[in-house]
Protein backbone atom coordinates (compact mmCIF):
# COMPACT_ATOMS: atom_id res chain seq x y z
CA UNK A 1 0.00 0.00 0.00
CA UNK A 2 1.77 3.46 -1.21
CA UNK A 3 0.79 6.60 0.52
CA UNK A 4 -1.56 7.69 -2.08
CA UNK A 5 -3.77 4.40 -1.69
CA UNK A 6 -7.21 5.17 0.07
CA UNK A 7 -10.73 3.38 0.69
CA UNK A 8 -13.68 4.81 -0.22
CA UNK A 9 -16.30 4.81 2.89
CA UNK A 10 -19.66 5.38 2.69
CA UNK A 11 -22.16 6.38 5.94
CA UNK A 12 -25.53 6.92 5.42
CA UNK A 13 -27.54 7.74 8.44
CA UNK A 14 -31.40 8.12 9.00
CA UNK A 15 -31.28 12.05 7.39
CA UNK A 16 -27.39 12.02 5.55
CA UNK A 17 -25.55 10.68 3.06
CA UNK A 18 -21.90 10.86 4.25
CA UNK A 19 -18.36 10.11 1.64
CA UNK A 20 -15.15 9.69 3.13
CA UNK A 21 -11.69 8.94 1.86
CA UNK A 22 -9.93 7.80 4.29
CA UNK A 23 -5.94 6.67 4.52
CA UNK A 24 -3.90 3.36 5.17
CA UNK A 25 -3.59 4.86 8.48
CA UNK A 26 -6.99 5.61 8.98
CA UNK A 27 -7.15 9.11 8.33
CA UNK A 28 -9.73 10.84 6.70
CA UNK A 29 -8.55 12.81 3.79
CA UNK A 30 -11.73 14.25 2.19
CA UNK A 31 -15.43 14.27 3.35
CA UNK A 32 -18.51 14.92 1.52
CA UNK A 33 -21.54 14.94 2.48
CA UNK A 34 -25.51 16.20 1.70
CA UNK A 35 -28.81 15.97 3.30
CA UNK A 36 -31.74 13.70 2.29
CA UNK A 37 -35.29 13.49 3.27
CA UNK A 38 -38.05 11.10 4.37
CA UNK A 39 -41.84 11.79 3.03
CA UNK A 40 -45.11 10.91 5.45
CA UNK A 41 -47.25 8.34 3.91
CA UNK A 42 -50.23 8.90 6.05
CA UNK A 43 -51.82 11.91 7.68
CA UNK A 44 -50.53 10.62 11.38
CA UNK A 45 -46.75 10.19 10.40
CA UNK A 46 -46.27 6.85 11.35
CA UNK A 47 -45.77 5.67 7.84
CA UNK A 48 -42.80 7.24 6.05
CA UNK A 49 -40.92 6.26 2.80
CA UNK A 50 -37.96 7.27 0.99
CA UNK A 51 -37.11 8.45 -2.91
CA UNK A 52 -34.38 5.66 -3.34
CA UNK A 53 -33.31 7.53 -6.88
CA UNK A 54 -33.10 10.54 -5.25
CA UNK A 55 -30.66 8.76 -2.43
CA UNK A 56 -28.80 7.35 -4.93
CA UNK A 57 -28.12 10.11 -7.09
CA UNK A 58 -26.81 12.31 -3.59
CA UNK A 59 -24.91 9.15 -3.45
CA UNK A 60 -22.88 9.39 -6.49
CA UNK A 61 -22.59 12.92 -6.46
CA UNK A 62 -21.26 12.97 -2.63
CA UNK A 63 -18.85 10.03 -4.46
CA UNK A 64 -17.78 12.60 -7.53
CA UNK A 65 -17.10 15.39 -4.74
CA UNK A 66 -14.97 13.39 -2.49
CA UNK A 67 -12.14 12.03 -5.19
CA UNK A 68 -12.30 15.66 -5.89
CA UNK A 69 -11.60 17.07 -3.21
CA UNK A 70 -9.16 14.38 -1.75
CA UNK A 71 -7.06 15.05 -4.84
CA UNK A 72 -6.28 11.17 -4.74
CA UNK A 73 -5.83 9.53 -8.22
CA UNK A 74 -9.15 7.41 -8.32
CA UNK A 75 -6.96 4.07 -9.44
CA UNK A 76 -5.48 4.32 -6.01
CA UNK A 77 -9.21 3.63 -4.70
CA UNK A 78 -8.00 0.27 -3.02
CA UNK A 79 -12.15 -1.07 -1.59
CA UNK A 80 -15.09 0.38 -1.23
CA UNK A 81 -17.34 -0.14 1.74
CA UNK A 82 -20.79 1.17 2.90
CA UNK A 83 -22.94 1.23 6.52
CA UNK A 84 -25.85 2.48 7.32
CA UNK A 85 -28.90 3.04 10.01
CA UNK A 86 -29.93 -0.35 11.74
CA UNK A 87 -33.78 -1.14 11.00
CA UNK A 88 -34.04 1.07 7.71
CA UNK A 89 -35.13 -1.71 4.95
CA UNK A 90 -35.96 -1.84 1.34
CA UNK A 91 -38.14 -4.74 -0.37
CA UNK A 92 -36.95 -5.30 -3.89
CA UNK A 93 -39.04 -7.18 -7.44
CA UNK A 94 -37.15 -10.09 -8.62
CA UNK A 95 -35.81 -7.79 -11.59
CA UNK A 96 -34.23 -4.88 -8.94
CA UNK A 97 -37.40 -2.52 -8.84
CA UNK A 98 -37.66 -1.05 -5.43
CA UNK A 99 -40.97 -1.62 -4.36
CA UNK A 100 -40.72 0.15 -0.31
CA UNK A 101 -37.99 1.67 1.11
CA UNK A 102 -38.40 3.11 4.83
CA UNK A 103 -36.24 4.39 7.50
CA UNK A 104 -35.61 3.15 10.98
CA UNK A 105 -38.80 5.63 12.55
CA UNK A 106 -41.04 4.35 9.87
CA UNK A 107 -43.85 2.27 12.02
CA UNK A 108 -46.41 1.81 10.18
CA UNK A 109 -46.03 -1.44 11.34
CA UNK A 110 -47.98 -0.29 14.55
CA UNK A 111 -51.28 -1.34 12.32
CA UNK A 112 -49.69 -5.39 11.98
CA UNK A 113 -47.87 -5.84 15.27
CA UNK A 114 -51.02 -7.68 16.14
CA UNK A 115 -50.00 -10.53 13.46
CA UNK A 116 -46.87 -11.28 15.40
CA UNK A 117 -48.90 -10.37 18.71
CA UNK A 118 -51.29 -13.93 17.60
CA UNK A 119 -48.13 -16.06 16.65
CA UNK A 120 -45.20 -14.97 19.13
CA UNK A 121 -45.36 -14.46 23.29
CA UNK A 122 -43.59 -11.50 23.79
CA UNK A 123 -40.55 -13.73 25.90
CA UNK A 124 -40.55 -16.23 22.73
CA UNK A 125 -39.70 -13.59 20.17
CA UNK A 126 -37.25 -12.04 22.01
CA UNK A 127 -35.33 -14.97 22.77
CA UNK A 128 -34.99 -15.80 18.95
CA UNK A 129 -34.47 -11.83 18.21
CA UNK A 130 -32.64 -10.33 21.39
CA UNK A 131 -35.29 -7.33 20.27
CA UNK A 132 -38.92 -5.77 20.56
CA UNK A 133 -41.18 -3.97 20.24
CA UNK A 134 -41.87 -5.80 16.84
CA UNK A 135 -44.15 -2.76 15.51
CA UNK A 136 -40.77 -0.38 14.65
CA UNK A 137 -38.74 -3.22 12.47
CA UNK A 138 -38.96 -4.60 9.19
CA UNK A 139 -40.78 -7.64 9.71
CA UNK A 140 -43.86 -5.56 10.65
CA UNK A 141 -43.42 -3.32 7.83
CA UNK A 142 -43.38 -6.77 5.58
CA UNK A 143 -46.60 -7.61 6.90
CA UNK A 144 -47.99 -4.93 7.21
CA UNK A 145 -47.86 -4.74 2.84
CA UNK A 146 -48.96 -8.37 3.16
CA UNK A 147 -52.05 -7.21 5.11
CA UNK A 148 -52.73 -3.93 3.49
CA UNK A 149 -50.99 -3.59 -0.05
CA UNK A 150 -51.26 -7.32 -1.26
CA UNK A 151 -51.08 -6.22 -4.51
CA UNK A 152 -47.04 -5.55 -3.90
CA UNK A 153 -46.51 -7.83 -1.09
CA UNK A 154 -46.70 -10.74 -4.04
CA UNK A 155 -43.87 -8.81 -6.00
CA UNK A 156 -41.87 -8.66 -3.06
CA UNK A 157 -38.72 -10.63 -4.24
CA UNK A 158 -36.01 -9.67 -1.92
CA UNK A 159 -35.81 -8.58 1.65
CA UNK A 160 -32.93 -6.18 2.47
CA UNK A 161 -31.33 -4.28 5.19
CA UNK A 162 -30.69 -0.73 3.86
CA UNK A 163 -26.73 -1.42 3.76
CA UNK A 164 -27.62 -4.63 2.19
CA UNK A 165 -29.58 -2.28 -0.84
CA UNK A 166 -26.19 -0.10 -1.14
CA UNK A 167 -23.89 -3.45 -1.44
CA UNK A 168 -26.68 -4.88 -4.32
CA UNK A 169 -26.19 -0.76 -6.18
CA UNK A 170 -22.79 -1.33 -5.87
CA UNK A 171 -22.20 -4.78 -7.11
CA UNK A 172 -25.50 -6.50 -8.44
CA UNK A 173 -25.16 -8.93 -5.67
CA UNK A 174 -27.52 -9.53 -2.94
CA UNK A 175 -26.41 -10.49 0.48
CA UNK A 176 -26.19 -9.59 4.13
CA UNK A 177 -24.28 -9.97 7.18
CA UNK A 178 -25.09 -10.46 11.06
CA UNK A 179 -24.87 -6.98 12.11
CA UNK A 180 -27.49 -5.76 9.16
CA UNK A 181 -30.04 -9.26 9.89
CA UNK A 182 -29.86 -8.84 13.53
CA UNK A 183 -31.87 -5.61 13.25
CA UNK A 184 -34.74 -6.98 11.62
CA UNK A 185 -36.76 -9.01 13.59
CA UNK A 186 -36.37 -12.22 11.22
CA UNK A 187 -32.82 -13.23 12.45
CA UNK A 188 -31.90 -15.45 15.34
CA UNK A 189 -29.25 -13.95 17.30
CA UNK A 190 -28.37 -16.50 18.92
CA UNK A 191 -27.86 -19.14 16.10
CA UNK A 192 -26.74 -16.05 13.49
CA UNK A 193 -28.85 -17.43 10.86
CA UNK A 194 -32.40 -16.32 9.49
CA UNK A 195 -35.23 -17.84 11.60
CA UNK A 196 -36.51 -20.88 10.58
CA UNK A 197 -39.14 -20.81 12.79
CA UNK A 198 -40.63 -17.00 11.94
CA UNK A 199 -40.08 -17.19 8.44
CA UNK A 200 -42.66 -20.51 8.57
CA UNK A 201 -44.73 -18.70 10.90
CA UNK A 202 -45.71 -16.23 8.43
CA UNK A 203 -45.23 -18.91 5.77
CA UNK A 204 -42.33 -16.27 4.14
CA UNK A 205 -40.63 -17.38 0.45
CA UNK A 206 -37.66 -18.15 1.96
CA UNK A 207 -35.73 -16.56 -0.89
CA UNK A 208 -37.11 -13.45 0.22
CA UNK A 209 -34.17 -13.84 2.55
CA UNK A 210 -30.50 -13.03 1.06
CA UNK A 211 -27.35 -15.14 1.59
CA UNK A 212 -25.44 -13.83 5.30
CA UNK A 213 -22.01 -13.47 4.57
CA UNK A 214 -19.21 -11.80 7.34
CA UNK A 215 -18.55 -8.66 8.26
CA UNK A 216 -15.36 -7.64 6.25
CA UNK A 217 -15.54 -10.46 3.68
CA UNK A 218 -15.18 -9.03 -0.19
CA UNK A 219 -18.91 -9.43 -1.70
CA UNK A 220 -17.50 -8.99 -5.23
CA UNK A 221 -16.26 -6.38 -7.73
CA UNK A 222 -17.64 -3.09 -7.92
CA UNK A 223 -19.94 -3.16 -11.16
CA UNK A 224 -17.68 -1.67 -14.48
CA UNK A 225 -20.16 1.08 -15.16
CA UNK A 226 -19.74 2.78 -11.79
CA UNK A 227 -15.93 2.44 -12.09
CA UNK A 228 -15.95 3.15 -15.48
CA UNK A 229 -17.79 6.57 -13.99
CA UNK A 230 -15.11 7.45 -11.45
CA UNK A 231 -12.26 6.51 -13.53
CA UNK A 232 -12.14 3.46 -10.73
CA UNK A 233 -9.95 0.74 -10.93
CA UNK A 234 -11.81 -1.86 -13.41
CA UNK A 235 -11.30 -4.62 -10.86
CA UNK A 236 -12.18 -3.11 -7.41
CA UNK A 237 -13.37 -4.83 -4.61
CA UNK A 238 -16.69 -3.91 -2.46
CA UNK A 239 -16.82 -4.92 1.40
CA UNK A 240 -19.06 -5.82 3.34
CA UNK A 241 -19.49 -3.71 6.97
CA UNK A 242 -23.25 -3.59 7.22
CA UNK A 243 -24.52 -1.53 10.73
CA UNK A 244 -23.41 1.89 11.38
CA UNK A 245 -22.96 1.28 15.40
CA UNK A 246 -20.74 -1.87 15.10
CA UNK A 247 -18.43 -0.14 12.66
CA UNK A 248 -18.11 2.71 14.87
CA UNK A 249 -17.14 -0.02 17.74
CA UNK A 250 -14.39 -1.21 15.89
CA UNK A 251 -13.41 2.51 14.85
CA UNK A 252 -13.47 2.98 18.69
CA UNK A 253 -11.45 0.06 19.60
CA UNK A 254 -14.33 -1.60 21.39
CA UNK A 255 -13.82 -5.00 20.90
CA UNK A 256 -12.83 -6.85 23.75
CA UNK A 257 -15.23 -8.91 26.45
CA UNK A 258 -16.87 -6.20 29.01
CA UNK A 259 -15.70 -3.46 27.17
CA UNK A 260 -18.45 -0.66 26.98
CA UNK A 261 -18.82 1.72 23.69
CA UNK A 262 -20.65 5.21 23.43
CA UNK A 263 -21.70 5.82 20.24
CA UNK A 264 -23.65 9.86 20.06
CA UNK A 265 -25.22 10.44 16.52
CA UNK A 266 -28.70 10.58 16.26
CA UNK A 267 -28.94 8.58 19.04
CA UNK A 268 -26.85 7.40 21.45
CA UNK A 269 -26.59 3.53 22.28
CA UNK A 270 -24.43 2.07 24.76
CA UNK A 271 -23.12 -1.20 23.97
CA UNK A 272 -21.41 -4.04 26.19
CA UNK A 273 -19.20 -6.78 24.42
CA UNK A 274 -20.36 -10.18 25.27
CA UNK A 275 -19.05 -13.62 24.43
CA UNK A 276 -22.29 -15.54 24.19
CA UNK A 277 -25.46 -14.52 22.88
CA UNK A 278 -26.85 -13.25 26.70
CA UNK A 279 -30.48 -11.98 26.77
CA UNK A 280 -31.40 -9.23 29.30
CA UNK A 281 -34.12 -11.51 31.16
CA UNK A 282 -36.27 -7.66 31.72
CA UNK A 283 -37.08 -8.16 28.24
CA UNK A 284 -35.80 -4.78 27.72
CA UNK A 285 -32.36 -4.40 26.45
CA UNK A 286 -31.49 -5.67 23.19
CA UNK A 287 -28.76 -8.63 22.06
CA UNK A 288 -27.05 -8.20 18.58
CA UNK A 289 -24.55 -9.20 16.89
CA UNK A 290 -20.66 -7.33 16.50
CA UNK A 291 -18.68 -6.95 13.82
CA UNK A 292 -16.23 -9.10 15.42
CA UNK A 293 -17.23 -12.85 14.69
CA UNK A 294 -18.62 -14.34 17.76
CA UNK A 295 -19.19 -11.52 19.82
CA UNK A 296 -22.12 -10.19 20.92
CA UNK A 297 -23.51 -6.87 22.18
CA UNK A 298 -25.88 -5.87 24.56
CA UNK A 299 -27.60 -2.14 23.66
CA UNK A 300 -29.03 0.13 26.58
CA UNK A 301 -30.18 3.26 24.09
CA UNK A 302 -30.31 6.51 25.25
CA UNK A 303 -32.44 7.68 22.64
CA UNK A 304 -32.36 11.28 20.86
CA UNK A 305 -29.38 13.02 21.28
CA UNK A 306 -27.54 14.53 18.60
CA UNK A 307 -30.86 15.29 17.10
CA UNK A 308 -31.65 17.32 20.29
CA UNK A 309 -28.32 19.35 19.81
CA UNK A 310 -29.29 19.98 16.32
CA UNK A 311 -32.53 21.22 17.27
CA UNK A 312 -31.18 23.28 19.75
CA UNK A 313 -28.59 25.23 17.18
CA UNK A 314 -31.78 25.68 14.91
CA UNK A 315 -33.89 27.21 17.30
CA UNK A 316 -31.58 29.19 19.73
CA UNK A 317 -28.37 30.24 17.26
CA UNK A 318 -29.48 30.29 13.85
CA UNK A 319 -27.85 33.52 12.09
CA UNK A 320 -25.32 33.54 14.62
CA UNK A 321 -22.45 32.43 12.87
CA UNK A 322 -21.24 29.57 10.19
CA UNK A 323 -19.70 27.83 13.05
CA UNK A 324 -22.45 27.29 15.55
CA UNK A 325 -20.37 24.37 17.21
CA UNK A 326 -17.93 26.77 18.17
CA UNK A 327 -20.40 28.48 19.67
CA UNK A 328 -21.89 26.05 21.93
CA UNK A 329 -17.82 25.34 23.25
CA UNK A 330 -17.95 28.74 24.16
CA UNK A 331 -20.99 28.36 26.13
CA UNK A 332 -19.86 25.55 27.30
CA UNK A 333 -16.83 26.88 28.96
CA UNK A 334 -18.40 29.80 30.49
CA UNK A 335 -21.19 28.27 32.75
CA UNK A 336 -20.95 25.36 35.16
CA UNK A 337 -21.93 22.82 36.41
CA UNK A 338 -25.68 22.41 37.02
CA UNK A 339 -26.61 25.43 34.22
CA UNK A 340 -27.46 27.99 36.80
CA UNK A 341 -30.12 25.58 38.53
CA UNK A 342 -31.39 24.81 34.92
CA UNK A 343 -32.76 21.63 34.35
CA UNK A 344 -33.47 19.93 30.58
CA UNK A 345 -36.11 16.88 30.12
CA UNK A 346 -35.98 16.41 26.41
CA UNK A 347 -35.97 13.10 25.94
CA UNK A 348 -32.35 11.22 26.85
CA UNK A 349 -32.95 8.66 29.28
CA UNK A 350 -32.77 4.87 30.03
CA UNK A 351 -34.18 2.18 27.74
CA UNK A 352 -37.41 1.53 28.25
CA UNK A 353 -39.18 -0.63 25.90
CA UNK A 354 -42.71 -0.10 27.41
CA UNK A 355 -42.73 3.66 27.22
CA UNK A 356 -40.70 3.68 23.87
CA UNK A 357 -43.61 4.58 21.79
CA UNK A 358 -45.22 6.73 24.30
CA UNK A 359 -45.39 10.70 23.02
CA UNK A 360 -43.40 12.63 25.80
CA UNK A 361 -42.98 16.27 26.45
CA UNK A 362 -39.87 18.25 26.40
CA UNK A 363 -39.30 20.45 29.35
CA UNK A 364 -37.14 22.99 30.89
CA UNK A 365 -36.68 23.71 34.55
CA UNK A 366 -35.33 27.30 35.39
CA UNK A 367 -35.36 29.43 38.24
CA UNK A 368 -38.65 32.57 37.24
CA UNK A 369 -36.88 34.93 35.53
CA UNK A 370 -39.60 37.65 37.64
CA UNK A 371 -38.85 36.17 41.25
CA UNK A 372 -36.28 37.97 43.80
CA UNK A 373 -33.48 35.58 43.11
CA UNK A 374 -30.79 36.45 40.55
CA UNK A 375 -30.54 33.60 39.39
CA UNK A 376 -31.73 33.87 35.64
CA UNK A 377 -30.92 31.67 32.98
CA UNK A 378 -30.30 32.26 29.24
CA UNK A 379 -29.31 30.46 26.06
CA UNK A 380 -26.35 29.47 27.24
CA UNK A 381 -27.63 27.83 30.41
CA UNK A 382 -30.24 25.87 27.93
CA UNK A 383 -27.18 24.25 26.10
CA UNK A 384 -25.74 23.08 28.99
CA UNK A 385 -28.76 21.80 30.38
CA UNK A 386 -29.20 20.12 27.38
CA UNK A 387 -25.44 18.56 27.42
CA UNK A 388 -26.12 17.70 31.14
CA UNK A 389 -29.47 15.77 30.10
CA UNK A 390 -27.63 14.15 27.52
CA UNK A 391 -25.05 13.16 29.85
CA UNK A 392 -27.70 12.02 32.92
CA UNK A 393 -29.57 9.72 30.15
CA UNK A 394 -26.40 8.32 29.31
CA UNK A 395 -25.52 7.46 33.07
CA UNK A 396 -29.15 6.21 33.20
CA UNK A 397 -28.05 3.51 30.77
CA UNK A 398 -24.65 2.64 32.15
CA UNK A 399 -26.35 1.87 35.27
CA UNK A 400 -28.63 -0.53 33.65
CA UNK A 401 -26.02 -1.94 31.87
CA UNK A 402 -23.27 -2.77 35.21
CA UNK A 403 -26.97 -4.17 36.64
CA UNK A 404 -26.94 -6.52 33.94
CA UNK A 405 -23.00 -7.41 34.23
CA UNK A 406 -21.38 -5.35 37.00
CA UNK A 407 -17.65 -6.37 35.96
CA UNK A 408 -16.62 -4.01 33.05
CA UNK A 409 -13.44 -2.88 31.48
CA UNK A 410 -12.44 -0.09 29.71
CA UNK A 411 -15.41 2.59 28.33
CA UNK A 412 -14.85 3.72 24.87
CA UNK A 413 -16.73 6.89 23.37
CA UNK A 414 -17.58 7.99 19.61
CA UNK A 415 -19.33 10.29 17.41
CA UNK A 416 -20.26 13.44 16.36
CA UNK A 417 -20.77 15.09 20.32
CA UNK A 418 -17.49 13.79 21.00
CA UNK A 419 -15.40 16.72 18.64
CA UNK A 420 -16.60 19.39 21.95
CA UNK A 421 -13.32 18.72 24.37
CA UNK A 422 -15.93 20.51 26.62
CA UNK A 423 -18.75 17.90 26.36
CA UNK A 424 -16.03 15.35 26.74
CA UNK A 425 -15.50 16.05 30.43
CA UNK A 426 -18.66 16.57 31.26
CA UNK A 427 -19.50 13.39 30.40
CA UNK A 428 -16.80 12.03 32.25
CA UNK A 429 -17.31 14.01 35.14
CA UNK A 430 -20.97 12.46 34.98
CA UNK A 431 -20.33 9.01 34.58
CA UNK A 432 -17.76 9.61 37.09
CA UNK A 433 -15.77 7.23 34.66
CA UNK A 434 -12.02 7.25 32.53
CA UNK A 435 -13.40 7.81 28.79
CA UNK A 436 -10.93 6.48 25.67
CA UNK A 437 -11.61 8.40 22.82
CA UNK A 438 -10.18 7.78 19.28
CA UNK A 439 -8.35 10.11 17.08
CA UNK A 440 -11.35 9.93 14.69
CA UNK A 441 -14.35 11.12 16.16
CA UNK A 442 -16.25 9.88 12.74
CA UNK A 443 -15.39 6.33 14.04
CA UNK A 444 -17.41 4.77 11.54
CA UNK A 445 -15.35 6.05 8.74
CA UNK A 446 -12.05 4.40 10.44
CA UNK A 447 -13.94 1.01 11.30
CA UNK A 448 -15.10 0.86 7.62
CA UNK A 449 -11.50 1.28 6.58
CA UNK A 450 -10.79 -1.38 8.92
CA UNK A 451 -12.89 -3.97 7.86
CA UNK A 452 -11.43 -3.43 4.23
CA UNK A 453 -8.13 -3.51 5.17
CA UNK A 454 -8.90 -6.86 6.41
CA UNK A 455 -10.87 -7.93 4.12
CA UNK A 456 -7.78 -7.45 1.90
CA UNK A 457 -5.52 -9.14 4.44
CA UNK A 458 -3.15 -6.60 5.33
CA UNK A 459 -4.38 -6.97 9.13
CA UNK A 460 -4.66 -10.92 10.28
CA UNK A 461 -7.16 -9.39 12.89
CA UNK A 462 -8.82 -6.39 14.34
CA UNK A 463 -6.49 -6.45 17.44
CA UNK A 464 -3.79 -6.38 15.06
CA UNK A 465 -5.51 -3.39 13.08
CA UNK A 466 -6.72 -1.54 15.76
CA UNK A 467 -3.32 -1.47 17.88
CA UNK A 468 -1.78 0.00 14.50
CA UNK A 469 -4.49 2.31 13.52
CA UNK A 470 -6.71 3.71 16.36
CA UNK A 471 -4.88 5.85 19.23
CA UNK A 472 -6.54 6.44 21.98
CA UNK A 473 -6.95 9.75 24.21
CA UNK A 474 -7.92 9.33 27.94
CA UNK A 475 -10.11 11.67 29.55
CA UNK A 476 -10.28 11.25 33.38
CA UNK A 477 -13.32 12.76 35.80
CA UNK A 478 -12.57 15.68 38.41
CA UNK A 479 -13.82 14.42 41.36
CA UNK A 480 -14.87 17.41 42.70
CA UNK A 481 -16.99 18.23 40.11
CA UNK A 482 -18.15 14.40 39.99
CA UNK A 483 -19.54 14.68 43.47
CA UNK A 484 -21.65 17.55 42.32
CA UNK A 485 -22.85 16.13 39.33
CA UNK A 486 -24.09 13.14 41.61
CA UNK A 487 -26.05 15.73 43.69
CA UNK A 488 -27.63 17.22 40.11
CA UNK A 489 -28.41 14.15 38.81
CA UNK A 490 -30.42 13.07 41.55
CA UNK A 491 -32.17 16.34 42.03
CA UNK A 492 -32.60 15.93 37.77
CA UNK A 493 -33.95 11.96 38.35
CA UNK A 494 -36.52 13.22 41.31
CA UNK A 495 -37.78 15.59 38.93
CA UNK A 496 -37.97 13.28 36.47
CA UNK A 497 -40.12 10.94 38.07
CA UNK A 498 -42.55 13.65 39.51
CA UNK A 499 -43.11 14.96 36.15
CA UNK A 500 -43.99 11.14 35.04
CA UNK A 501 -41.57 10.70 32.48
CA UNK A 502 -40.79 7.37 33.59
Amino acid sequence: MSKEDGILCIDVSSQKIKVAIVSENCDIIAIAEKNFFFKNDDIEGFAKSYNTDEIWNILMSCIKNVIRKSKINPMNILGITSCTQRQACVFLSDEGEVIYAGPNCDIRGIDSQYLIDDEFEEEELFNITGHNPPLIFPLARLLWFQEEREDLFEKIGKVLLFDDWIVYKLTDIFCTDPTSAAESLIFDVSKSKWSDKIIDTFDFNRDLFPEIIQVSDIVGDLKADIAKKFNLPKTIPVVKTGADTQASLIGTACIEDNQIGITIGTTAPLYLVVNSPRLDPNLNMWTTLHAIKDKWLIESNTGMTGKIYDWYKDSFLSGLSNDLDSITEKYLLETDPGANSTLAFLGPERMDINSQTNIKPGVFILPTPGSISEILSDRKNFLRAIFENIGFGILENLIQILNFESNHEEIFFSGGLANSKSFNQILSNILNKELFLPNIKESAFSGEAINVLIGLEYYQNYRNAINKLVKLTKISPDEDIALKYEKIYHRWSRIKKQLKFV
